[in-house]
């Protein structure tokens, strides 16, 4: 019996594997290529990167963010600054009141 619902356990995860095996990803082809900003220094934002590069502190320039609200915050306070464009790439973006905020 127990031999059996292995055997059963077995060629259910081998099928549900082979399944995701023939799935393909969408055509990206017709999308249109883009290219970010290499000369910022006459932004807001790129003089106040560059002057804190300058003092070479020895810090990584990454700051981690405690919880979604504060990575939020810092979401709309940068795109608040941005004086050119905004790039951005997500997982997913949901319907809600937050994916409504970034999105306008």
């Amino acid at each position: 019996m127990k031999a059996s619902k292995l055997t059963c356990n077995v060629t259910t995860v081998i099928f549900a594997l082979s399944l995701g095996a023939c799935a393909s990803l969408p055509d990206n082809s017709g999308r249109t290529e883009s290219h970010a900003y290499d000369d910022t220094r006459e932004t807001i934002l790129g003089r106040s990167v560059d002057r804190r590069s300058r003092a070479d502190t020895g810090d990584s320039g990454f700051y981690l963010l405690g919880n979604g609200l504060d990575a939020f915050v810092a979401r709309a306070a940068l795109a608040y600054l941005a004086e050119r464009s905004i790039d951005t790439q997500y997982y997913m973006i949901h319907n809600d009141v937050v994916g409504g905020l970034f999105v306008d």
